[in-house]
């Protein structure tokens, strides 16, 4: 379609219009760099939101259960409050959004002055067009011979996680200075699930030079739901990335002790079944599937009974870090329902012990 450009003060361009009302955006300042943001009208964000936010696909009801205030729907919030939403959804992990566009112009500016109303904004988001993950899943199907690399499984293990600990945790990890930390966003986090961990809501951006991975994504909030309850850190409460703080295993018994020990014990009763051991075990279902192609996605995603009563199936094609690291991310199904005794509070714990398997891996040669 052609190009057309409309005037706005937006850091961002509106540059080609969709057939789906969706549009390409530039930066103003390198507008070389395109396919990498794309621009969404209100509109699209205007629906009714689900009863059950982890029903198969939302039913079109509105919520009419105003008396549960356990969560709230994350969709809701960016008609609500955009300038909630830019916080929330801004990180290097997740398909975020970056700025939006006042537009005014055209047919547009035609259909304003009709109305009276303002003409509609549009959402500046990062635009994942290079591929997602089921598309690498299901070329793996076709070539079951070339199995993925492990440096790629480790790739979007790292990067999901991480988004994972961002969204429920509220900490991102910064380097400054040659310095890394584990950054508190705020004083008072309030958890958030995404709620549809699976192959195509994971999306990969085209590399930039010197990248040897697509920038992974976790996308697709439609599902995605902020708990009632808050995690608390004193002052500015920052954490140093400890590289020196004993092996992953050592790393990990205690992690499993304090488990043991109830000391990650959920404290706030979930209404749904869906909790943050849904979303963990979530994630090791889609690395068991990277390694070792089994099943499709209709077939793991429907039910977890067929799935998690296979044995494991080890070929040898890797290691015995990231296998540990999915056999505990698998494990979290004995925890899956709504009184579970056990069950994690924090993310940022198992995310440390799994980096650190990540650093054994590469220093025994992985690469």
């Amino acid at each position: 379609m052609a190009s057309e450009s409309i005037p706005n003060t937006s850091e961002f361009a509106l540059l080609d219009r969709k057939e789906d009302g969706t549009w390409t955006a530039i930066r103003r300042t390198n507008p070389r760099e395109k396919d990498l943001y794309i621009a969404l009208p209100w509109s699209m964000f205007d629906v009714p939101i689900p009863n059950d936010p982890y029903a198969e696909e939302p039913e079109g009801e509105l919520v009419t259960r105003p008396e549960v205030q356990s969560w709230v729907h994350v969709n809701s919030l960016v008609l609500k409050d955009t300038g909630v939403v830019y916080q929330i959804l801004n990180h290097k992990n997740i398909v975020s959004i970056v700025d939006s566009i006042q537009a005014n112009t055209g047919a547009e500016a035609a259909t304003s002055a009709e109305t009276d109303v303002e003409a509609p904004d549009y959402l500046v988001w990062d635009h994942c067009a290079h591929f997602d993950l089921s598309a690498r899943l299901e070329a793996l199907r076709e070539s079951p011979d070339e199995a993925i690399k492990e440096s790629f499984c480790w790739h979007v293990l790292i990067s999901v996680l991480e988004a994972i600990t961002y969204l429920h945790d509220g900490k991102r990890l910064v380097d400054e200075g040659g310095q890394r930390w584990w950054k508190a966003e705020s004083t008072d986090w309030t958890p958030i699930l995404h709620g549809k961990i699976e192959p195509q809501n994971v999306l990969f951006q085209k590399k930039r030079q010197g990248e040897r991975h697509d920038p992974c994504k976790l996308a697709d909030f439609r599902w995605a739901v902020a708990l009632n309850h808050m995690i608390c850190y004193e002052g500015e409460e920052e954490d140093e990335l400890d590289e020196d703080g004993g092996s992953a295993d050592s790393r990990f018994e205690r992690l499993e002790e304090s488990l043991s020990l109830n000391a990650c014990v959920w404290k706030c009763q979930n209404p749904h079944e869906h909790s943050i051991d849904t979303e963990l075990c979530s994630l090791g279902r889609l690395i068991y599937t990277m390694m070792t192609g089994e099943g499709r996605e209709d077939e793991i995603y429907a039910t977890y009974t067929g799935y998690f009563e296979r044995e494991w199936v080890d070929r040898g094609q890797y290691s015995e870090q990231l296998e540990t690291v999915v056999r505990f991310l698998l494990d979290r199904r004995h925890y899956l329902t709504r009184h579970a005794e056990v069950r994690i509070e924090r993310v940022l714990p198992l995310t440390e012990v799994v980096m650190e398997y990540f650093r054994e891996w590469q220093r025994v040669g992985g690469n």
